[in-house]
């Protein structure tokens, strides 16, 4: 027994130090970067300090101490080092391509100049074009002489398939380009917390290296991501809060650049999500973040041209509106809480990107849409400064009281709706048709106009395009459905008087007229949702705001709607948020009306104020005066404003035939 223990202990040793063994070049990969990392990072900083390569305190900066910068120059020499190591000592390695000394030099040369054009921006603060064009010189050079390529490294694509065309190689190279750079200013964005952009650079390479060993990718293909995860580790050691290096543009396009290129080079996967979805999930917080730069930069630019008639604002032009940004004020300033946040969210970016190797087919469409429902849930208020930002210039352009933009309008609006609605039962028609497994042969394209031209004048005859939509009533919308209804109908006769059959016309009939009204229904009031959707970012924004004035509206009818929409209209310019409303039925209590609860009645008022912090009262029921005294006296109460909301006819002039109906009775 003792023997068959002992053999057994030794199997199982022997085997862990196999494990050991197999797995020596990879950690050793990484406790080399991190060596050199920790000890090249202190000599970074004090060639910083006597370059003069500091980062001050201001408005932009967070540091509250003035902190070297250009630390990641050491990063890039430790990735180096502990690749020239590794070739350097016998012994046998893990294969991949391009994982050998010569590919390595080059892309070391490459990655250099991009650290010198990054080094040289810390020293001197290039201009925004500079850089960019050196980071493109950067990228295009990586295509030609290293071999990068989106549409054959990670889309599997090949010249061949498309005929050798020479536009294939001009969009891979195009293609390449805008990955490489994107991914290179991404990080470049996000490095605005102590430890962000290294951390978050730890995580993708770990995330990169387990898909790689989980998959049937060669081994060796991890190496460089246990290099960068090694070099980032150790410059985190002094990165990490309170900093005392930052990494800066040096590092964070170094940074970008390996994590995006590297799967070019390794060619990470066979299948397209693993190639090419996987990079991106490990890069989302940074993706994510420029995305949403970008969007906000173009849109308050197009917004400062309506409001001022000239731009100065750009893409380039710099803002404190990041992801760090808003966690960092969420927090109340606590680096620690908000790169913990954003570690977070790039880990489970991770984890769906582990997960979704895995599964394969309809289990991966359920984990998709089960990512995408936990993604909205974990952003749904990153995007308020944006869409708030889309809503006013939205709103700027709808409402526009310009002349020349009135006219263009005022022209295009019936002949876009009319577009819209010939498209609208065009696609309808194929979509009916192919529901009833219909052939698409000549008999359903000679169908095509006999049954859109009926309902095109049928709804010109009948008005719809006389109707001011944003202003439409539940009428208007029947007048549109008989309309459709009708000219369907009519369509469906001539069919049968001019003796053309066509199959399962009643149910062609029945699709087409639903499949056309409610795409024309829903575009025509598009406008009214979408100018609701802004004003409901807008409550959210006034909400967590301690300036704006919280209102509690009495009474929930139509005069109440009429004053919401005078709120609705003044969006972007309004400093007012509804909290609730109180009304004297009970039965609707607990209710929304447009979106809004109903708190209460009039007795609960004193109760009500204080509780959700009310800073006034707008009453917006038409009241008897002794009924408005008694609202008065109990308002008086919560020691807030009180004002009226009243949408009254008032006569201002009687009128000719008035005045002379006195003058005859005088004369009698």
């Amino acid at each position: 027994m003792s023997e068959s223990f002992a053999e057994t202990l030794c199997g199982v040793f022997s085997s862990f130090w196999s494990a050991i063994a197999a797995a020596a070049p990879y950690w050793g990969m990484l406790a080399a970067a991190f060596a050199f990392s920790l000890a090249l990072t202190p000599l970074g900083r004090a060639l910083s300090r006597r370059l003069g390569m500091v980062d001050q305190p201001g408005p932009r900066r967070i540091n509250k101490t003035p902190i070297p910068r250009g630390g990641g120059i050491a990063v890039y020499f430790a990735f180096t080092a502990a690749f020239a190591l590794y070739f350097l000592l016998p012994g046998e390695r893990p294969s991949a391509p391009g994982i050998d000394a010569p590919y390595m030099g080059l892309l070391a040369g490459l990655s250099g100049a991009l650290v010198a054009i990054g080094y040289a921006d810390d020293k001197f603060g290039l201009p925004p074009l500079v850089k960019l064009g050196g980071q493109v010189a950067v990228a295009a050079l990586s295509w030609w002489l290293a071999d990068f390529s989106v549409l054959s490294g990670l889309c599997h694509l090949t010249p061949a398939q498309f005929g050798g065309a020479w536009w294939f190689h001009a969009a891979d190279a195009a293609i390449t380009v805008f990955w490489l750079c994107g991914a290179i200013n991404a990080f470049n964005l996000i490095d605005g917390l102590d430890g962000l952009a290294s951390g978050l650079a730890v995580i993708a390479a770990f995330g990169m290296s387990g898909v790689i060993l989980f998959t049937n990718a060669p081994s060796g293909a991890s190496i460089p991501y246990f290099a960068l995860a090694g070099a980032c580790l150790g410059f985190l050691r002094y990165n990490f809060y309170p900093a005392s290096v930052f990494l800066g543009d040096s590092g964070s396009m170094f940074i970008g650049y390996c994590i995006s290129g590297l799967p070019l080079v390794t060619r990470t996967g066979e299948s397209l999500f693993v190639s090419l979805c996987v990079p991106m999930l490990v890069m989302g917080v940074p993706i994510f973040d420029t995305f949403l730069a970008i969007l906000r930069r173009s849109v308050r630019a197009l917004l400062h041209r309506e409001e001022n008639g000239s731009s100065d604002d750009s893409v380039m032009k710099a803002d404190a509106d990041h992801l760090h940004h808003r966690i960092l004020r969420r927090f109340h300033g606590s680096q620690k809480a908000a790169a913990r946040v954003l570690y977070g969210f790039a880990l489970f970016l991770v984890a769906v990107a582990m997960g979704g190797i895995f599964l394969k087919d309809r289990a991966a469409a359920l984990f998709i849409v089960a990512f995408i429902v936990a993604l909205v849930v974990i952003v749904r208020d990153l995007l308020r400064v944006e869409l708030w930002d889309t809503g006013r210039l939205l709103t700027d352009i709808a409402f526009s009281r310009r002349p020349r933009r009135m006219r263009l309008r005022a022209t295009l609006d019936v002949p876009f709706s009319v577009l819209f609605d010939i498209l609208c039962m065009s696609a309808a028609w194929f979509a009916a048709n192919r529901l009833l497994h219909i052939p698409f042969g000549k008999a359903v394209f000679r169908g095509l106009p006999v049954f859109i031209m009926p309902v095109f004048l049928s709804s010109a005859v009948s008005g719809v395009y006389r109707i001011v939509w944003p202003r439409a009533q539940v009428t208007d919308f029947a007048r549109l459905f008989v309309s459709v209804l009708l000219g369907t109908g009519f369509s469906a006769a001539i069919v049968i008087f001019s003796g053309r059959f066509v199959p399962h016309l009643v149910a062609v009939s029945f699709l087409f007229c639903g499949l056309s009204f409610f795409p024309m229904a829903g575009f025509r009031i598009f406008r009214s949702i979408a100018r609701d959707a802004f004003f409901a970012v807008e409550c959210m924004r006034l909400g967590s705001d301690s300036s704006a004035e919280r209102i509690l509206v009495y009474g929930a009818g139509l005069r109440f709607r009429a004053f919401r929409r005078e709120l609705v209209r003044s969006f972007g310019r309004n400093r007012r948020v509804i909290a609730g409303i109180i009304d004297d039925a009970p039965v609707l209590r607990k209710r929304l009306v447009s979106g809004i609860p109903v708190l209460g009645t009039i007795a609960a008022a004193k109760k009500l104020v204080r509780e959700h912090r009310i800073d006034s009262v707008v009453i917006a029921a038409q009241l008897p005066q002794r009924r408005l005294k008694a609202v008065l006296r109990l308002l008086s109460e919560t020691g807030v404003k009180v004002s009226l909301w009243s949408c009254e006819e008032t006569i201002l002039s009687p009128g000719a035939a008035a005045e002379a109906e006195p003058a005859k009775e005088t004369k009698r």
